[in-house]
């Protein structure tokens, strides 16, 4: 939200896309739930869940 917010700010197309694809990948993980925090109902540590979301957000900056 921040990114989306901050390019939208500053009439700056990039960030609000960057915003997007981190908005896709949250969502993304979430869908999958493969690994989920305890507050969802998961055993995983929001380190890990981190780190799965930012491999999503390169995969899809590598495809930009």
């Amino acid at each position: 939200m921040m990114m989306d917010y901050l390019g939208r700010k500053t009439n700056d197309d990039d960030l609000v896309a960057i915003g997007g694809l981190i908005d896709e990948s949250v969502a993304e993980h979430l869908k999958a739930g493969t690994s989920l925090t305890y507050d969802l109902g998961g055993t995983t540590s929001c380190s890990d869940v981190g780190i799965s979301i930012a491999n999503r957000l390169t995969d899809k900056l590598k495809e930009r």
